[in-house]
Protein backbone atom coordinates (compact mmCIF):
# COMPACT_ATOMS: atom_id res chain seq x y z
CA UNK A 1 0.00 0.00 0.00
CA UNK A 2 2.77 2.22 0.93
CA UNK A 3 4.42 2.12 -2.45
CA UNK A 4 0.98 2.82 -4.10
CA UNK A 5 0.04 6.07 -1.90
CA UNK A 6 3.62 7.08 -3.05
CA UNK A 7 2.86 6.46 -6.54
CA UNK A 8 -0.45 8.12 -7.12
CA UNK A 9 1.90 11.11 -6.01
CA UNK A 10 4.04 10.21 -8.32
CA UNK A 11 1.69 10.29 -11.09
CA UNK A 12 0.86 14.12 -10.48
CA UNK A 13 4.92 14.99 -11.06
CA UNK A 14 5.24 13.52 -14.49
CA UNK A 15 2.82 15.37 -16.61
CA UNK A 16 5.36 18.23 -17.85
CA UNK A 17 7.45 16.15 -19.44
CA UNK A 18 5.27 14.45 -21.52
CA UNK A 19 4.23 17.65 -23.11
CA UNK A 20 4.67 19.13 -26.31
CA UNK A 21 2.79 22.89 -26.42
CA UNK A 22 4.85 25.98 -25.92
CA UNK A 23 3.63 28.78 -23.11
CA UNK A 24 4.26 32.86 -22.90
CA UNK A 25 7.52 33.82 -22.22
CA UNK A 26 6.32 34.75 -18.47
CA UNK A 27 9.96 33.07 -16.32
CA UNK A 28 11.04 33.47 -12.35
CA UNK A 29 14.79 33.24 -12.83
CA UNK A 30 15.81 33.83 -9.24
CA UNK A 31 19.39 31.75 -9.09
CA UNK A 32 22.83 31.98 -10.32
CA UNK A 33 23.78 29.14 -8.45
CA UNK A 34 24.92 25.55 -9.70
CA UNK A 35 21.99 22.86 -9.62
CA UNK A 36 22.64 20.19 -7.25
CA UNK A 37 20.95 18.13 -5.30
CA UNK A 38 19.26 18.56 -1.70
CA UNK A 39 21.07 16.24 1.01
CA UNK A 40 19.66 14.46 4.04
CA UNK A 41 22.03 14.78 7.17
CA UNK A 42 20.30 13.55 10.83
CA UNK A 43 17.10 12.83 8.97
CA UNK A 44 16.99 16.63 8.27
CA UNK A 45 16.43 16.98 4.60
CA UNK A 46 18.30 20.61 3.08
CA UNK A 47 19.13 22.26 -0.29
CA UNK A 48 21.10 24.75 -0.90
CA UNK A 49 20.25 25.29 -4.37
CA UNK A 50 16.54 26.01 -3.41
CA UNK A 51 16.83 27.02 -0.27
CA UNK A 52 14.79 24.59 1.27
CA UNK A 53 15.15 22.51 4.44
CA UNK A 54 12.52 20.33 5.39
CA UNK A 55 12.54 18.10 9.53
CA UNK A 56 9.63 14.92 9.27
CA UNK A 57 7.12 15.74 11.49
CA UNK A 58 8.25 13.13 14.12
CA UNK A 59 10.42 10.27 13.86
CA UNK A 60 7.86 8.08 12.15
CA UNK A 61 8.77 9.95 8.98
CA UNK A 62 10.89 7.78 6.51
CA UNK A 63 12.83 8.72 3.35
CA UNK A 64 13.55 6.87 -0.04
CA UNK A 65 16.29 6.10 -1.29
CA UNK A 66 17.15 6.53 -4.54
CA UNK A 67 16.89 3.14 -5.69
CA UNK A 68 13.23 3.13 -4.31
CA UNK A 69 12.43 6.46 -6.18
CA UNK A 70 13.47 4.98 -9.25
CA UNK A 71 11.43 1.87 -8.75
CA UNK A 72 8.07 4.13 -7.88
CA UNK A 73 8.89 5.46 -11.08
CA UNK A 74 8.59 2.53 -13.11
CA UNK A 75 5.09 1.60 -11.10
CA UNK A 76 3.77 5.09 -11.69
CA UNK A 77 4.84 4.47 -15.99
CA UNK A 78 2.72 1.88 -15.91
CA UNK A 79 -0.19 3.52 -14.49
CA UNK A 80 -0.23 6.06 -16.75
CA UNK A 81 0.33 3.72 -19.65
CA UNK A 82 -2.73 1.72 -18.29
CA UNK A 83 -4.82 4.67 -18.56
CA UNK A 84 -3.88 5.84 -22.34
CA UNK A 85 -1.14 8.46 -21.88
CA UNK A 86 2.17 7.62 -23.57
CA UNK A 87 5.05 7.49 -21.32
CA UNK A 88 8.13 6.04 -21.03
CA UNK A 89 10.99 5.65 -18.66
CA UNK A 90 13.95 7.02 -20.99
CA UNK A 91 11.80 9.94 -21.63
CA UNK A 92 11.00 10.46 -18.18
CA UNK A 93 14.19 9.55 -16.78
CA UNK A 94 15.75 12.26 -19.21
CA UNK A 95 14.34 15.45 -17.67
CA UNK A 96 12.83 14.35 -14.19
CA UNK A 97 14.91 14.84 -10.92
CA UNK A 98 13.77 13.33 -7.80
CA UNK A 99 15.18 14.92 -5.07
CA UNK A 100 13.58 14.05 -2.22
CA UNK A 101 10.72 11.53 -1.03
CA UNK A 102 9.55 11.20 3.12
CA UNK A 103 6.56 9.35 3.66
CA UNK A 104 4.31 8.47 6.86
CA UNK A 105 4.40 4.79 6.75
CA UNK A 106 1.38 4.28 8.46
CA UNK A 107 -0.99 6.93 7.10
CA UNK A 108 0.61 7.35 3.54
CA UNK A 109 1.04 10.59 3.94
CA UNK A 110 4.20 12.00 1.51
CA UNK A 111 5.77 14.85 0.30
CA UNK A 112 7.89 14.53 -2.35
CA UNK A 113 10.59 17.17 -3.84
CA UNK A 114 11.42 17.16 -7.48
CA UNK A 115 12.90 19.80 -10.43
CA UNK A 116 12.50 19.25 -14.23
CA UNK A 117 14.74 20.33 -16.85
CA UNK A 118 12.78 22.44 -18.75
CA UNK A 119 15.89 22.89 -21.06
CA UNK A 120 15.33 19.31 -21.85
CA UNK A 121 11.17 19.72 -22.82
CA UNK A 122 10.11 21.20 -26.37
CA UNK A 123 9.37 25.00 -25.56
CA UNK A 124 10.18 24.16 -21.94
CA UNK A 125 12.08 27.38 -21.37
CA UNK A 126 9.15 28.98 -22.18
CA UNK A 127 7.15 27.47 -19.08
CA UNK A 128 6.13 29.73 -15.83
CA UNK A 129 5.02 28.41 -12.82
CA UNK A 130 1.32 28.83 -13.51
CA UNK A 131 1.83 27.78 -17.34
CA UNK A 132 3.23 24.22 -15.78
CA UNK A 133 0.29 23.66 -13.52
CA UNK A 134 -2.30 24.75 -16.54
CA UNK A 135 -0.44 21.74 -18.27
CA UNK A 136 -0.31 19.45 -15.74
CA UNK A 137 -4.13 20.14 -15.20
CA UNK A 138 -4.95 19.17 -18.85
CA UNK A 139 -2.91 15.93 -18.44
CA UNK A 140 -4.33 14.95 -14.93
CA UNK A 141 -8.10 15.12 -16.37
CA UNK A 142 -7.13 12.79 -19.12
CA UNK A 143 -6.70 10.27 -16.27
CA UNK A 144 -9.88 10.39 -14.61
CA UNK A 145 -8.07 10.42 -11.54
CA UNK A 146 -8.97 13.89 -10.74
CA UNK A 147 -12.08 16.16 -10.75
CA UNK A 148 -11.03 19.23 -8.25
CA UNK A 149 -8.56 21.69 -9.59
CA UNK A 150 -8.14 24.89 -7.34
CA UNK A 151 -7.53 28.13 -8.40
CA UNK A 152 -4.07 28.78 -8.20
CA UNK A 153 -2.72 31.53 -5.88
CA UNK A 154 0.91 32.54 -4.81
CA UNK A 155 1.79 31.70 -1.35
CA UNK A 156 5.75 32.55 0.38
CA UNK A 157 7.60 29.79 1.90
CA UNK A 158 10.95 29.71 2.95
CA UNK A 159 11.16 33.30 1.84
CA UNK A 160 10.27 32.59 -1.65
CA UNK A 161 7.23 32.87 -3.84
CA UNK A 162 5.59 29.99 -4.96
CA UNK A 163 2.09 29.44 -7.40
CA UNK A 164 -0.03 26.65 -5.12
CA UNK A 165 -2.85 24.51 -6.36
CA UNK A 166 -4.90 21.41 -4.71
CA UNK A 167 -5.85 18.88 -6.50
CA UNK A 168 -8.09 16.48 -5.38
CA UNK A 169 -9.50 12.83 -6.78
CA UNK A 170 -10.04 9.16 -6.38
CA UNK A 171 -7.64 6.75 -7.79
CA UNK A 172 -9.31 2.97 -7.36
CA UNK A 173 -11.19 3.55 -4.67
CA UNK A 174 -8.35 5.59 -2.76
CA UNK A 175 -9.28 9.41 -2.16
CA UNK A 176 -6.10 11.75 -3.20
CA UNK A 177 -5.67 15.38 -1.88
CA UNK A 178 -2.65 16.54 -3.31
CA UNK A 179 -1.02 20.32 -2.58
CA UNK A 180 1.24 21.76 -5.03
CA UNK A 181 3.71 24.59 -4.59
CA UNK A 182 5.72 25.24 -8.01
CA UNK A 183 8.57 27.62 -8.70
CA UNK A 184 11.03 28.37 -11.17
CA UNK A 185 14.60 28.42 -10.81
CA UNK A 186 16.63 29.21 -13.46
CA UNK A 187 15.93 26.39 -16.18
CA UNK A 188 14.58 24.13 -13.89
CA UNK A 189 11.36 23.55 -12.61
CA UNK A 190 10.87 22.90 -8.87
CA UNK A 191 7.70 21.34 -7.16
CA UNK A 192 6.94 20.49 -3.62
CA UNK A 193 3.97 18.09 -3.62
CA UNK A 194 2.24 17.17 -0.41
CA UNK A 195 0.20 14.38 -0.60
CA UNK A 196 -2.20 13.79 2.39
CA UNK A 197 -4.06 10.74 3.32
CA UNK A 198 -6.24 10.02 6.35
CA UNK A 199 -7.06 12.94 8.77
CA UNK A 200 -3.84 12.98 10.87
CA UNK A 201 -1.82 15.45 9.21
CA UNK A 202 -3.27 19.07 7.70
CA UNK A 203 -1.63 21.30 4.75
CA UNK A 204 -0.57 23.64 7.72
CA UNK A 205 0.51 21.39 10.06
CA UNK A 206 3.00 20.21 7.23
CA UNK A 207 4.59 23.73 5.50
CA UNK A 208 5.13 24.48 9.07
CA UNK A 209 7.61 21.82 8.65
CA UNK A 210 9.64 23.28 6.26
CA UNK A 211 12.16 26.12 6.89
Amino acid sequence: MKKILISIAIILTMTATLLGGCADDNADNNSNSTFSRGTITDNIYSSEYSGLTFTPPNSDWIYASDEEMASMMNVSVDILNDVGISASQEEINAVTIYDMIAQDPYSGTNVIILYENLSLVQDGLSYSAEDYLQASNEMLEQTGFYDNFSATSEVTLCGETYVSQNITGNMNGVATNQYYFTRRIDDYMLSIIISLFGNQYDIDSMLANFS
